[in-house]
């Protein structure tokens, strides 16, 4: 087995690219939930037990972003995709407060998502 560092020399370059491949994976997500069903299909998809890994590893930079400055800038900035794109949805919907909403909106998501993966434990179909 290959040693992180050697495809990452600092600890800085490991957190970046675990929060770029969490984008990219989120991303085409989101993409497949707009053509497949919607937020029911991504939440179904991101509590997957076979998507587990990604919950932890998405809630351990968020605990490593409450520490480390550089990590929250990173996820600031991926954070800010997800809200334009639910800010973009409800204002296409004609929805009043279209960036009120998608704040809420992650905000739930990253709640059930939480509750779901430290909650009690369910069957496979629900989150």
């Amino acid at each position: 087995m290959t040693a992180p560092s050697y495809y990452f020399r600092t600890r800085d370059e490991l957190v970046a690219a675990a929060a770029a491949r969490l984008l990219e994976d989120d991303e085409r997500d989101v993409a497949a939930a707009i053509a497949s069903g919607g937020l029911p299909f991504l939440l179904a998809r991101w509590s997957s037990p076979s998507r587990r890994y990604r919950l932890v590893a998405r809630f351990e930079l968020f605990l490593d972003a409450t520490r480390d400055p550089k990590t929250r800038a990173l996820l600031r900035r991926q954070r800010a995709t997800f809200l334009e794109a639910a800010r973009a949805a409800f204002e296409q919907a004609g929805m009043s407060e279209a960036a009120l909403r998608g704040e809420l909106l992650v905000a739930t998501m990253d709640g059930l998502l939480l509750g779901g993966l430290v909650g009690p434990k369910r069957s496979s179909g629900e989150l």
